[in-house]
Protein backbone atom coordinates (compact mmCIF):
# COMPACT_ATOMS: atom_id res chain seq x y z
CA UNK A 1 0.00 0.00 0.00
CA UNK A 2 0.99 3.62 -0.91
CA UNK A 3 1.43 6.32 1.71
CA UNK A 4 0.03 9.62 0.41
CA UNK A 5 1.50 12.88 2.30
CA UNK A 6 -0.39 16.30 1.76
CA UNK A 7 1.25 19.56 2.69
CA UNK A 8 -0.08 20.90 5.43
CA UNK A 9 -0.56 24.52 6.30
CA UNK A 10 -1.22 26.18 9.56
CA UNK A 11 -3.93 29.09 9.77
CA UNK A 12 -2.47 32.12 8.29
CA UNK A 13 0.52 30.22 6.48
CA UNK A 14 -1.26 29.14 3.47
CA UNK A 15 0.10 31.61 1.21
CA UNK A 16 3.53 31.08 2.69
CA UNK A 17 3.94 27.60 1.54
CA UNK A 18 3.03 28.11 -2.15
CA UNK A 19 5.35 31.06 -2.35
CA UNK A 20 8.47 28.84 -2.21
CA UNK A 21 9.18 27.63 -5.48
CA UNK A 22 11.88 25.01 -6.09
CA UNK A 23 12.56 23.83 -9.27
CA UNK A 24 13.75 21.49 -11.19
CA UNK A 25 12.13 19.04 -9.00
CA UNK A 26 13.20 16.19 -9.39
CA UNK A 27 17.06 17.70 -9.22
CA UNK A 28 20.37 16.23 -8.92
CA UNK A 29 22.36 17.77 -5.71
CA UNK A 30 24.43 20.36 -8.05
CA UNK A 31 21.19 22.11 -9.62
CA UNK A 32 18.61 22.98 -7.24
CA UNK A 33 17.37 26.59 -7.25
CA UNK A 34 15.27 28.20 -4.46
CA UNK A 35 12.97 31.18 -5.40
CA UNK A 36 10.36 33.05 -2.99
CA UNK A 37 8.48 35.47 -4.89
CA UNK A 38 6.74 36.95 -1.26
CA UNK A 39 10.14 37.93 0.27
CA UNK A 40 10.84 41.36 0.55
CA UNK A 41 14.02 42.41 3.42
CA UNK A 42 15.49 40.57 5.81
CA UNK A 43 17.82 37.51 5.64
CA UNK A 44 16.19 33.97 4.40
CA UNK A 45 18.00 31.08 5.73
CA UNK A 46 17.56 27.79 3.91
CA UNK A 47 17.95 24.67 5.39
CA UNK A 48 17.59 20.84 2.72
CA UNK A 49 16.97 18.05 4.93
CA UNK A 50 16.81 14.24 4.48
CA UNK A 51 13.46 12.13 4.58
CA UNK A 52 15.23 11.74 8.49
CA UNK A 53 15.13 14.70 9.67
CA UNK A 54 18.86 15.56 8.77
CA UNK A 55 20.06 18.93 7.99
CA UNK A 56 22.24 18.19 5.06
CA UNK A 57 22.31 21.78 3.53
CA UNK A 58 21.89 25.02 5.72
CA UNK A 59 22.88 28.81 4.23
CA UNK A 60 21.44 32.01 4.92
CA UNK A 61 20.91 34.45 1.64
CA UNK A 62 19.42 38.15 1.25
CA UNK A 63 16.07 38.19 0.31
CA UNK A 64 16.47 40.39 -2.58
CA UNK A 65 18.59 37.18 -4.01
CA UNK A 66 16.07 34.64 -2.68
CA UNK A 67 13.20 36.75 -4.07
CA UNK A 68 15.36 36.38 -7.93
CA UNK A 69 15.78 32.87 -7.27
CA UNK A 70 19.22 31.62 -5.69
CA UNK A 71 21.10 28.64 -7.24
CA UNK A 72 22.20 26.02 -4.98
CA UNK A 73 25.05 23.68 -5.43
CA UNK A 74 25.51 20.83 -2.72
CA UNK A 75 29.20 20.02 -3.72
CA UNK A 76 28.43 16.02 -2.86
CA UNK A 77 25.89 13.48 -4.17
CA UNK A 78 23.15 13.17 -1.92
CA UNK A 79 21.32 9.41 -2.05
CA UNK A 80 18.57 9.74 -4.44
CA UNK A 81 15.10 10.24 -2.49
CA UNK A 82 12.81 12.39 -1.26
CA UNK A 83 13.80 15.92 0.91
CA UNK A 84 12.67 18.69 2.11
CA UNK A 85 13.58 22.59 1.90
CA UNK A 86 12.48 25.03 4.85
CA UNK A 87 13.24 28.48 4.26
CA UNK A 88 12.38 30.53 7.09
CA UNK A 89 12.34 34.79 6.60
CA UNK A 90 11.56 36.28 10.44
CA UNK A 91 8.49 34.77 10.88
CA UNK A 92 7.09 33.35 8.28
CA UNK A 93 8.33 29.55 6.89
CA UNK A 94 8.48 28.26 3.82
CA UNK A 95 8.40 24.51 2.91
CA UNK A 96 8.24 22.52 -0.24
CA UNK A 97 9.02 18.64 -0.97
CA UNK A 98 12.27 18.15 -3.36
CA UNK A 99 13.16 14.79 -4.81
CA UNK A 100 16.79 14.35 -5.67
CA UNK A 101 17.72 12.11 -8.76
CA UNK A 102 21.35 12.01 -9.42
Amino acid sequence: SELAVAPVALQGEESAVADLDVYPNPASTDNINVKIASVTDGTVHVKILDGMGRGVFVSSFDAQQVREGVHINAGQSWVNGIYFVVATNGQKTFNRKLIIKN
